[in-house]
Protein backbone atom coordinates (compact mmCIF):
# COMPACT_ATOMS: atom_id res chain seq x y z
CA UNK A 1 0.00 0.00 0.00
CA UNK A 2 2.86 2.36 0.76
CA UNK A 3 4.27 1.93 -2.77
CA UNK A 4 0.90 2.91 -4.20
CA UNK A 5 0.65 5.89 -1.86
CA UNK A 6 4.13 7.00 -2.93
CA UNK A 7 3.12 6.70 -6.61
CA UNK A 8 5.69 3.99 -7.32
CA UNK A 9 3.09 1.45 -8.47
CA UNK A 10 -0.49 1.54 -9.75
CA UNK A 11 -2.57 -0.57 -7.39
CA UNK A 12 -5.85 -1.61 -8.98
CA UNK A 13 -8.49 -2.88 -6.58
CA UNK A 14 -11.84 -4.45 -7.51
CA UNK A 15 -10.68 -5.23 -11.03
CA UNK A 16 -10.42 -8.39 -13.09
CA UNK A 17 -7.64 -9.03 -15.57
CA UNK A 18 -9.09 -9.66 -19.04
CA UNK A 19 -6.07 -9.56 -21.36
CA UNK A 20 -2.28 -9.55 -21.27
CA UNK A 21 -0.56 -8.23 -24.41
CA UNK A 22 2.99 -8.27 -25.73
CA UNK A 23 5.39 -10.46 -27.65
CA UNK A 24 8.28 -11.83 -25.62
CA UNK A 25 7.83 -9.02 -23.09
CA UNK A 26 4.78 -7.50 -21.44
CA UNK A 27 3.42 -4.41 -23.22
CA UNK A 28 -0.03 -3.84 -21.71
CA UNK A 29 -2.82 -5.33 -19.67
CA UNK A 30 -6.57 -4.90 -19.92
CA UNK A 31 -8.75 -4.87 -16.83
CA UNK A 32 -12.43 -4.47 -16.09
CA UNK A 33 -13.68 -2.66 -13.00
CA UNK A 34 -15.97 -5.03 -11.12
CA UNK A 35 -18.17 -2.19 -9.86
CA UNK A 36 -18.63 -0.04 -12.99
CA UNK A 37 -17.88 -2.71 -15.63
CA UNK A 38 -15.59 -0.15 -17.31
CA UNK A 39 -12.76 -1.80 -19.23
CA UNK A 40 -9.42 -0.10 -19.76
CA UNK A 41 -6.04 -0.99 -21.21
CA UNK A 42 -2.91 0.05 -19.33
CA UNK A 43 0.66 0.15 -20.63
CA UNK A 44 2.67 -1.99 -18.23
CA UNK A 45 6.22 -3.19 -17.64
CA UNK A 46 5.37 -5.68 -14.88
CA UNK A 47 2.31 -7.47 -13.55
CA UNK A 48 1.85 -8.85 -10.05
CA UNK A 49 -1.55 -10.56 -9.94
CA UNK A 50 -3.06 -11.06 -6.51
CA UNK A 51 -6.18 -13.14 -6.14
CA UNK A 52 -7.82 -11.47 -3.15
CA UNK A 53 -7.31 -14.44 -0.89
CA UNK A 54 -7.42 -13.76 2.81
CA UNK A 55 -4.47 -14.96 4.89
CA UNK A 56 -6.87 -15.68 7.76
CA UNK A 57 -7.23 -19.44 7.87
CA UNK A 58 -9.73 -19.72 10.68
CA UNK A 59 -10.08 -23.27 12.07
CA UNK A 60 -7.81 -24.69 9.33
CA UNK A 61 -4.87 -22.94 10.99
CA UNK A 62 -5.01 -25.37 13.93
CA UNK A 63 -5.29 -28.61 11.95
CA UNK A 64 -1.57 -29.40 12.19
Amino acid sequence: MSLATEGKIDLLLNTNLTKVSGDAILKSVSVIDSKTQEEKTIVADNLIPLFGLSPKLGPIEKWG
